[in-house]
């Protein structure tokens, strides 16, 4: 298990047995407790005793009390990705080398606090359940890392929607509910969707901002350079943009496919987004509760990344912080 460099922090995987009430045999997972830091795989193991084949069962790995948030699913012989939670695909493998004697695995790369809650691996056949319970708590102080990677970033008036306002050094930009700006209508511009692109290319290493946001509707994250920038349409990774936002001053969601509900403690006031290049995450904070907010599953990023902004607000700035080494 390597660490991730730099990044403080544990992941603590405490394992706790569920004996089944039916069937000759019981699932059983260890008794023991896994630490890890962030950004590491973590492994949960659980077999089957006395031992008997599991190759034509069914194994089903679910977070927490939902059964449809589905980490991993196999049966007979095959693992179905399509049924996995999408937060999770791509980030689990199967360790089945010993399946015939009852014995499974499951890895999870690249832990986040979002992974925290309740495993459970089940066993069935003959519609008999056989369910070990695993509980994964993470517990870190990476905020203050990613925020070692401070980035003085700017908004390109070049890129603005005709609707937005951008300040003299490019810090801030307000929405102009009435009104719009006489600008020509460049490839580079978007013409619909209230946004800016911000002008440092990002190409590799870690880059941390914070941005202050209005209360009514607002996205911001990174997209690919040749992201679309004419028409309206929602983020997503498959578009080329890795974002968070708020719809109608109500709903929080991460622009996934479909789209992640976010349930943050309090509504932040100021949003962090670090990028991460070469560990392939996008991960957003509330700066001012120094939690996490969400990270994006690793993806393969195209070649250039730039900051993306939005905002629905004509009353509050979107303002780009400057950055000092105090919290």
């Amino acid at each position: 298990m390597k660490p991730l460099q730099g990044l403080p922090g544990l992941a603590l995987l405490s394992v706790s047995l569920l004996r089944s009430i039916a069937g000759t045999s019981d699932a059983i997972a260890p008794n023991s407790l896994m630490c890890a830091s962030v950004g590491q795989d973590i492994t949960l193991a659980c077999f089957l005793f006395p031992p008997i084949s599991a190759e034509d069962m069914q194994v089903t790995w679910t977070q927490g009390a939902d059964e449809d948030s589905i980490v991993h699913f196999y049966r007979n012989g095959t693992e179905y990705e399509e049924k996995q939670t999408w937060l999770f695909r791509g980030r689990t493998r199967m360790t089945r080398k010993d399946i015939a004697s009852g014995r499974v695995a499951l890895t999870i790369r690249n832990i986040t606090l979002t992974d925290a809650g309740e495993y459970f691996c089940t066993f069935t056949s003959n519609s008999i359940p056989l369910k070990t319970s695993d509980r994964l708590k993470v517990t870190v102080t990476e905020w203050r890392w990613a925020r070692s990677f401070a980035a003085q970033i700017t908004m390109d008036p070049d890129t603005a929607n005709p609707r937005l306002a951008l300040s003299e050094n490019g810090r801030s930009a307000i929405w102009l509910e009435d009104s719009e700006l006489d600008l020509p209508d460049t490839p580079a511009r978007f013409n619909r969707s209230p946004c800016v692109l911000g002008r440092e290319r990002l190409t590799s290493g870690r880059h941390y901002w914070e941005v202050e946001v209005g209360s009514v509707g607002w996205e911001m994250g990174v997209c690919d350079e040749s992201v679309n920038r004419k028409g309206r349409a929602a983020p997503s990774p498959e578009k080329g943009c890795w974002a968070v936002g708020i719809l109608t001053g109500k709903e929080y969601h991460a622009f996934t496919s479909p789209s992640t509900h976010l349930r943050p403690k309090v509504p932040p006031k100021v949003i962090s987004v670090f990028l991460d290049y070469e560990a392939e995450r996008v991960t957003f904070y509330d700066a001012k509760e120094k939690s996490q907010i969400f990270s994006f599953p690793p993806a393969r990023f195209p070649r250039i990344l730039l900051p993306y902004f939005c905002t629905y607000d004509s009353g509050e700035n979107l303002l780009l912080r400057p950055l000092t080494g105090k919290d």
